[in-house]
């Protein structure tokens, strides 16, 4: 993909759920704070379901982050966090994840400001979901 636009994303791989939890999504609006450097992550506890863009397929054009959680639990958090560098998983064909761990989930991405390629998205920041 050489780094290329949003439409070299071919794949995800999702963490197996238990189907006894009920979910509820909502979706975060990225649409000014993804355009440059820096963070967006999703609400505390909840972790990153879905990406919907706009009409372009530059990373700018990302819009909104569907994040979902347990919808149940009124007190649930992140830990164990890390920041997974994905800086050059988009050079070419490759997967993206939070490592080897199975037990995290990606709750939010950081861009660099240098161009809008996909390969702009650095770093995914992965936890685990705690629920009580």
């Amino acid at each position: 993909s050489n780094g290329g636009n949003l439409y070299n994303l071919e794949s995800v791989t999702c963490m197996e759920l238990d189907p006894a939890v009920s979910m509820s999504c909502v979706d975060e609006d990225i649409s000014l704070s993804f355009d440059s450097q820096g963070w967006v992550e999703c609400d505390t506890g909840m972790f990153l379901h879905g990406l919907y863009r706009g009409t372009c397929s530059d990373i700018y054009c990302i819009e909104t982050m569907k994040c979902c959680g347990d919808s149940t639990s009124s007190n649930r958090y992140w830990q164990n966090c890390h920041n997974e560098d994905i800086s050059s998983s988009f050079d070419g064909a490759t997967t993206a994840s939070c490592g080897t761990s199975n037990d995290k989930v990606v709750v939010g991405m950081y861009r660099h400001a240098d161009s809008n390629r996909l390969k702009d998205i650095d770093y995914l920041k992965c936890c685990e979901i705690v629920q009580q």
